[in-house]
């Protein structure tokens, strides 16, 4: 029993290894994704600065470039913000996570049994602390009528 309990703890510590892991790409990769989507939105930005300075100078020209350059900035840095922050561990963690959630329903469950065993070895004592010769001749009686029956069986032989 102590083997299954103490490969059940090492099972839930590896898979929360693993699962910290996994979280922590995750948000290495979204922060990486983000990043870029501030750097592209803050040249969008400037560009979008540009494009209505050029626009109020003259009605055509060099403005609606820079304002076509700084809407794709927008736009990119939208599309990249969406996807930074549908970026999810969970899928990937999902085998782990089960794993680890049947080690601990086997720790819990032996916990049960030991802490029954224990129950039972207490009220076995209670018994024999209250009434000695009548819990000790229960328990011996049957083991001593097995000995005794196998010595006239080996007797008669």
């Amino acid at each position: 029993m102590s083997s299954r309990i103490g490969r059940n703890i090492a099972v839930i510590v590896k898979s929360e290894r693993m699962i910290a892991r996994r979280h922590m790409a995750v948000v290495r990769r979204q922060t990486i994704i983000a990043g870029a989507a501030l750097i592209l939105g803050a040249v969008g930005l400037v560009m979008l600065n540009i494009a209505a300075f050029y626009s109020l100078w003259s009605s055509l020209g060099p403005a609606l470039a820079a304002l076509i350059v700084a809407a794709v900035n927008l736009v990119l840095t939208g599309l990249l913000l969406v996807w930074a922050g549908g970026l999810s561990a969970e899928a990937d963690l999902a085998e782990i996570t089960q794993m680890r959630d049947m080690a601990i329903a086997d720790l819990q469950g032996d916990a049960e049994s030991a802490v029954e065993e224990v129950n039972d070895i207490v009220l076995g004592l209670r018994r024999i602390a209250r009434d000695p010769l009548g819990a000790i001749s229960m328990s011996v009686i049957g083991p001593l009528v097995a000995i005794v029956l196998q010595v006239l069986r080996s007797d008669k032989q």
